[in-house]
């Protein structure tokens, strides 16, 4: 008892050693933590908040992404009321020297206009600007039609190779079925001459020659008539040669066919490949035909046979009616240049002061339009700005409100200069900070309790070898009490 009592204490007394060496490193590990969590807690009050604090962040963020633009915008206003401005000043300095010699030139209109013939200038004027346009219209839509030409001969070009490639592909396919029956047939007559040469070597041969009889069917040829039965060794020596001939030409004759398949099949897949390159060559050129079918659509109106663009049209007759316009819109449009340079001629003085009158008059009315206009820009853009004044002072007060909250908050120096840094990459720092306090707190909340139970189980431990301790010193003194009266009872014995 007092052995298994010390195997006992020894037993608990290891279990004891090893549990204070477990709290000796976790009381080492509770003070990292500790210290760790001591570096962390300037940031407590941020972490206590940390959800408020990220989303004011964000709020931080778009606000002043929000206010930046704002501010950008209100200079862009500025910038834009300054030009304006000046082009008013401008415009009224102009527009003032415009309806000064506006009334000069009336003026001296009046002197001539009783020598002044009536002449419809504007309708010339008119056909001069239509022709122009139909003359650059007509040219345009024959560099277009040159176009569609070229691309009508290479789509019927390319939809002959199509044509000729797939009925190349179609005579391959049946040159090649034909030949693979050719092979069947080469195959068993082959198959045919190797069972008569194989047949006319066995070692049985000879007694089947020995057994024809003339009028009976052979066995291995069919034949009635049997001259080798009788005939000399050299007849019979024919014979075989004459089987062993068939069977190489059959092998032969084999070999050749699947050579020439295999030839046809390699020459079919070199056409098929050709053929894809083709097929797409030609849908290419449908589709630059379709899109210049589309363009052309433009020009229809130039002549009533122009509306069909189709590959039907005879492009050359169209090529040369489009010759044709173009000669006649040069022709007309010369002679009518012709005329005005006669009427501007002949009536120089007149018409000079007119074209510069309605220039002026013209200009007057542009001026003013344009300095309406600008007024009108100018009283929107005032309208702009005030909006925008507007806007910047809530928005720098949103932020100042938000950077207000946020510096109650958060408790790192010179935030606001590390934030607007890398607003991103300060967010992700607060957030590692964090995360790094929770599971700081948990690991060493846990490393407490570890800690807690560790010393209790040593407290434990320690009662239960002082009790262990008391029972080894009883079982001794017993073991001893008993010894001694064994000695006492020897002696009496």
């Amino acid at each position: 008892e007092m052995q298994k009592a010390q195997q006992n204490f020894e037993q608990r007394k290891k279990k004891k050693k090893k549990k204070k060496q477990e709290l000796t490193d976790l009381s080492k590990h509770i003070n990292n933590l500790n210290y760790s969590l001591q570096s962390l807690s300037i940031y407590r009050t941020m972490f206590e908040k940390f959800d408020t604090v990220k989303s004011k962040l964000t709020d931080l963020e778009k606000e002043s992404l929000n206010n930046s633009s704002l501010h950008r915008e209100m200079e862009e206003q500025q910038v834009a009321q300054q030009r304006i401005n000046q082009l008013i000043d401008k415009g009224n300095r102009e527009l003032q020297k415009s309806k000064d010699l506006f009334s000069t030139r009336k003026a001296e209109v009046a002197v001539y206009e009783q020598q002044n013939h009536s002449v419809n200038f504007n309708q010339l004027q008119k056909n001069i600007a239509d022709n122009t346009l139909r003359l650059s219209a007509l040219r345009a839509a024959k560099n277009l039609w040159t176009r569609l030409v070229k691309v009508y001969d290479e789509a019927e070009e390319a939809q002959i190779q199509v044509n000729a490639s797939r009925i190349a592909i179609d005579q391959l396919t049946k040159d090649l079925a034909r030949q693979d029956q050719e092979i069947d047939m080469a195959m068993q007559n082959f198959k045919a001459a190797q069972e008569n040469y194989s047949y006319h070597n066995s070692q049985s041969i000879e007694a089947m020659r020995r057994n024809l009889k003339e009028g009976a069917p052979c066995p291995v040829c069919g034949g009635t008539h049997h001259p080798y039965h009788t005939e000399s060794a050299r007849e019979i020596g024919k014979i075989f040669e004459t089987i062993e001939q068939r069977y190489k030409e059959a092998n032969e004759q084999l070999e050749d066919l699947k050579n020439k398949a295999r030839n046809l099949r390699a020459t079919l897949a070199n056409k098929q490949g050709r053929y894809e390159v083709e097929q797409q060559n030609y849908e290419r050129l449908m589709t630059t035909l379709q899109s210049s079918q589309e363009e052309w659509k433009e020009f229809t109106t130039l002549d009533s046979t122009f509306k069909d663009c189709s590959a039907s049209v005879n492009r050359q007759a169209r090529m040369i009616t489009l010759e044709q316009l173009i000669d006649n819109t040069e022709s007309s449009l010369l002679r009518q240049q012709e005329e005005h340079n006669a009427y501007s001629k002949n009536q120089e003085s007149i018409n000079s002061l007119n074209q510069l009158i309605r220039t002026l008059s013209d200009r007057v009315a542009e001026e003013t339009a344009q300095m309406a206009q600008l007024d009108a820009q100018l009283k929107i853009i005032r309208s702009k700005q005030n909006d925008y004044k507007q806007r910047i002072n809530i928005s720098d007060r949103r932020l100042k409100e938000i950077y207000s909250d946020l510096d109650l908050m958060i408790t790192d120096s010179g935030w606001m200069a590390k934030w607007r840094n890398n607003p991103e990459l300060y967010s992700s720092h607060l957030s590692s900070l964090f995360h790094n306090w929770i599971d700081t707190t948990k690991k060493l909340d846990e490393a407490l309790q570890k800690r807690e139970l560790n010393e209790n189980f040593v407290q434990q431990q320690e009662k239960e070898l002082q009790v262990a301790q008391q029972f080894i010193n009883t079982t001794r003194e017993h073991r001893d009490a008993t010894r001694e009266l064994i000695r006492i009872k020897q002696d009496e014995l």
